[in-house]
């Protein structure tokens, strides 16, 4: 026996070797066909992380790491809010909505602005330096007073929060600043505008209302969480497109479980609540739902006069819009046509407003003379690239020609 031994293990070694082999070949030709199939489908080559991280649902994130959801709980009025003892140091100097920030008394010895909005002019206010609190305290006052810049921003916040923000605040600030416009347009777009103007983002809303949310869905969105934090840490998987094939098909199937789910749970009467009624057409319901946000504008314009505020509002831009395309953009914002066109026509409704007396400001060509990157997605601005200081110069410059701010001057200067 021990004369066969060496040979058995040889004829075993080459025949795992062999199957091993026969393995890689076939994932390699997975992998080439997935690449060809994706390029067909797409027109030009996307890579598979860029893939992953445009179909990557949205109540995705690491568990492990410092995401702002992860630092939401339930607000009676706002939908939700910050913890008031936030989930990790980033989030420490947020600026309030938990009722221990914000003051509860207007200060007369500044002036001072509320900043209202979802996730990008929270990168404003909170992610780059110097902010557009800091561009606007140090390069103006106001009739003497140092301007004070409280930021009332939340990510995945659209209309009415906003407005709601400006209720519970009115009384202890001089001005107030919304920028936004995207998800407003971009929530309605995506559930065909199924759903009223005022319904909050699902999503976001569920997560920081868990009560909301069966077993099922917690236990399923966790082990899909799962999945992809390990695919997104892996440097292999993340850049296969046959892994991102698999993965899409599980995403899909999450999502439709995710939706039967939800029909057991507290979200059927949200959905019911929120829902337009049965018969209304969708050129109706669009119709419906851009009135509504154009009165919701003339709310906080109105709660700004009833209170003796100064208001501006700002619509947001977008990538294939009023910007020459980097390479790296063209490669990721190379469709959405008909999107540039709706969103178009909502900022003709929005800037209409104008006529109203109402200070309206479109910040879409505000990186027209910029050919770098300036968004490192369909929406936020790429924090290390001079983007968010231009759009922080328009807006303090817009600020300043509105209310007539008074420039400081510099050190020194008699």
């Amino acid at each position: 026996m021990s004369n066969n031994f060496p040979k058995r293990m040889f004829r075993f070694f080459t025949k795992a070797v062999s199957i091993l082999f026969n393995c890689l070949i076939v994932i390699v030709l997975l992998e080439v066909f997935f690449i060809a199939v994706y390029y067909l489908h797409d027109g030009m080559y996307v890579s598979a992380e860029d893939k992953l991280s445009e179909v990557k649902p949205r109540y995705i994130h690491k568990l492990s790491s410092c995401t702002s959801t992860r630092s939401l709980a339930s607000h009676p009025y706002l939908g939700y809010s910050w913890l008031a003892k936030p989930y990790c140091k980033s989030f420490d100097k947020q600026a309030g909505h938990n009722g221990l920030k914000f003051p509860l008394e207007k200060n007369s010895d500044v002036f001072t602005v509320l900043v209202t909005g979802a996730s990008v002019p929270r990168q404003l206010l909170e992610k780059v330096e110097p902010s557009l609190g800091e561009a606007l305290s140090n390069r103006y006052h106001f009739q003497g007073k140092k301007i004070h810049v409280l930021s009332g921003t939340i990510d995945g916040w659209k209309q009415p929060q906003q407005l709601t923000m400006l209720l519970l605040y009115a009384d202890v600030i001089d001005a107030v600043v919304t920028i936004e416009g995207y998800n407003e347009f971009t929530f309605g777009r995506h559930h065909s505008f199924e759903y009223q103007f005022n319904a909050p983002v699902f999503p976001i809303y569920k997560k920081a209302n868990p009560g909301l949310m069966s077993h099922r869905q917690i236990s399923l969105m966790w082990g899909v969480n799962t999945l992809f934090e390990k695919v997104e840490d892996n440097g292999i998987l993340r850049r296969s497109k046959a892994v991102f094939f698999l993965l899409d098909i599980i995403r899909r199937y999450a999502k439709k479980e995710l939706k039967v789910a939800e029909e057991m749970t507290g979200m059927e009467n949200i959905d019911a609540l929120f829902r337009f009624p049965e018969g209304w057409d969708q050129l109706k319901r669009m119709e419906h739902y851009m009135q509504s946000y154009l009165q919701h504008v003339r709310y906080m314009h109105a709660i700004a006069q009833d209170s003796d505020l100064k208001f501006s509002y700002f619509l947001q831009p977008i990538p294939i819009h009023g910007k020459p395309l980097s390479a790296e953009e063209k490669q990721r914002f190379s469709k959405g046509s008909r999107y540039r066109k709706n969103y178009l026509v909502m900022a003709d409704h929005l800037m209409a407003l104008q006529n109203e007396g109402i200070e309206m400001n479109s910040l879409l060509d505000v990186f027209a003379d910029y050919p770098g990157t300036a968004y490192k997605d369909r929406i936020h601005l790429l924090e290390t690239s001079e983007a968010p200081g231009i759009m922080i110069d328009r807006i303090v410059d817009e600020l300043a020609n509105e209310w007539q701010l008074e420039p400081i001057e510099p050190m020194g200067k008699e």
